[in-house]
């Protein structure tokens, strides 16, 4: 696995009274998250490039009333997810870089879409997604850096916010 050295945990706060729900510490950086529109999850899309030939990665589901984080990708390099979107339900979309840029000039700026449908999103196993369930079909996919974005949306939201409060501690 690379070594990453801003790996940046991600913590869920009640916007009631800003304090921490749950905290989850990836393997990688964090491209993606979708919450669920009924239940208490929280979808969440890492990865990057190994140094080598392969974008490695995770589809993470993170349980907010538990605090329990479950790695989804059945593969053991997973694929590094750059994108996600709740359609309903029962439907996840993933944006996924292509699994190795061997050979691949185009691994760099394109990726792959699926749609991953599960009729109880609370009840997938461990490693259950497959090959099968994320193939599709070849998109573009550029790699914007949206790390500042990120800091002035977060440091916004309150005044009173603090990232460390009442927050359990969680493993991916």
């Amino acid at each position: 696995m690379p070594e990453f050295d801003s790996i940046a945990p991600v913590g869920v706060y009640g916007t009631d009274d800003l304090a921490c729900r749950a905290l989850l510490h990836g393997r990688y950086p964090v491209h993606a998250m979708a919450f669920h529109p009924r239940l208490p999850l929280l979808a969440v899309g890492t990865g990057g490039y190994d140094g080598g030939y392969f974008f490695e990665g995770e589809l993470l589901l993170l349980d907010l009333e538990t605090g329990a984080a479950t790695s989804l990708i059945e593969h053991e390099l997973g694929r590094q997810v750059l994108g996600l979107e709740r359609l309903n339900e029962q439907e996840l979309r993933v944006l996924m870089a292509a699994p190795d840029d061997w050979q691949d000039k185009d691994a760099w700026s394109e990726g792959h879409v699926a749609v991953v449908h599960r009729p109880d999103w609370r009840a997938v196993p461990p490693r259950s997604i497959t090959g099968y369930d994320l193939a599709g079909p070849r998109v573009t996919a550029p790699r914007p850096d949206g790390r500042e974005d990120a800091r002035r949306a977060v440091s916004g939201l309150s005044t009173d916010w603090d990232p460390s409060r009442n927050c359990p501690t969680a493993g991916s």
